[in-house]
């Protein structure tokens, strides 16, 4: 990759900015590519065969690879747009397993489409075979045991694509690339910005809605906080119990306070749906955050359950500072470190809160609280 060209940051901020042109674009990627590959393997088993047959194959691939592409490129737009569409439908509501048989069973009726059109091309389609002084033309035995390999072929590429997919899904956008060549094997710094966000009274919902209601509760909540990630280019770092934690790269969020923004939007998302939260469970969702930022170290780490995690100080800061929102009675802290660094907006009202000695930390940390100014 060149030098100053951030791979993972621009792949997230176009997926951030054009979710299904992103996704589908993966898709036309893809199986143009996986089509190419299809159409190599096919014509050098030919040649191999021509070559243990003493036969001389004069079969030009030029023809049959671009209309491949061309396949591939209508294929991937359309499976492409009709996943981008079921798969949030589906694997929004948990129905991951629906989803994967509709994904299977589509793509298979889609390549038996596609096999209709490869059909038409291949059957008449001449290849002039020199040592036999005569021109051959593929018969229903051969295209029934061409039809077997193909089937075979784009049911692994659909298994294969699931997979991308899903890892898509699981680190985001930009990251898979970047884990196959090992980016993150050893330590790498990375400057970020991380929101920790807790939901407030969350022992007594827990106690007054029951285990299972409380948990469709927090589903349904960081659902809705999901759907605030991509205009604030913002990462899901992890999920604990009903803790939330987000990221950002750094200078994805400086310059359009994009982390206190965030914040701010899923509060104003829950207020959007209170009828919704009313009626299922009685009650709105609210979250107290604590937002820092600074230096720390990314790692691929584990064995079995393999997750990118961040290590350093900035993530403990900001949980300590998280947890001093009920003392101070707000619902959003930062560190004036993090502050320091943001330009000046007429949107949020700042409030140095002095200085506190975090559990844990040797020297003390200047609070502050931040408000949005109602217009």
């Amino acid at each position: 990759m060149a030098k100053g060209f951030n791979y993972t940051k621009q792949a997230r901020r176009f997926s951030a900015k054009y979710p299904m042109l992103s996704f589908t674009t993966i898709q036309i990627n893809f199986w143009v590519w996986a089509n190419i590959i299809f159409v190599l393997i096919v014509y050098f088993s030919m040649l191999a065969i021509a070559q243990y047959l003493t036969i001389l194959l004069k079969f030009e691939i030029w023809e049959i690879l671009t209309i491949s592409i061309i396949l591939g490129a209508i294929y991937g737009f359309f499976q492409g747009t009709a996943d981008y569409y079921v798969e949030n439908k589906l694997i929004e509501k948990g129905n991951l397993g629906r989803y994967l048989v509709f994904k299977l069973t589509f793509s298979t009726l889609f390549s038996f489409l596609f096999f209709g059109v490869y059909y038409v091309i291949l059957t008449n389609t001449w290849i002039p075979l020199s040592g036999l002084n005569k021109k051959l033309v593929l018969d229903q035995g051969t295209l029934k045991y061409f039809f077997i390999v193909y089937l075979i072929y784009y049911f692994i590429m659909n298994v294969l694509l699931i997979f991308i997919n899903q890892v898509n899904k699981k680190y985001g956008p930009g990251v898979l690339l970047p884990l196959l060549l090992g980016k993150y094997s050893t330590p790498v710094e990375e400057e970020r910005i991380f929101l920790f966000m807790d939901l407030k009274s969350s022992t007594s919902l827990a106690e007054s809605m029951g285990h299972v209601k409380y948990s469709n509760f927090i589903r349904d909540a960081f659902l809705d906080i999901n759907h605030m990630l991509g205009p604030y280019y913002a990462e899901v770092y992890q999920y604990v119990g009903d803790e939330i934690v987000i990221s950002w790269p750094m200078e994805h969020s400086i310059a359009d306070h994009a982390a206190i923004e965030f914040f701010f939007a899923c509060e104003n998302k829950f207020q959007t749906r209170t009828d919704h939260y009313i009626s299922k469970y009685g009650s709105v969702p609210s979250f107290k955050a604590g937002l820092h930022s600074g230096l720390v170290t990314a790692v691929e780490i584990g064995n079995i359950k393999r997750e990118i995690a961040y290590h350093g100080d900035i993530l403990n800061t900001a949980a300590r500072i998280q947890s001093l929102c009920n003392h101070y009675g707000k619902k959003l802290l930062a560190s004036a470190y993090f502050v320091n660094g943001l330009s000046q907006t007429s949107s949020f009202q700042i409030e140095h809160l002095g200085m506190v000695n975090l559990k844990g930390k040797s020297q003390d940390t200047e609070i502050v609280g931040i408000d949005l100014i109602s217009n």
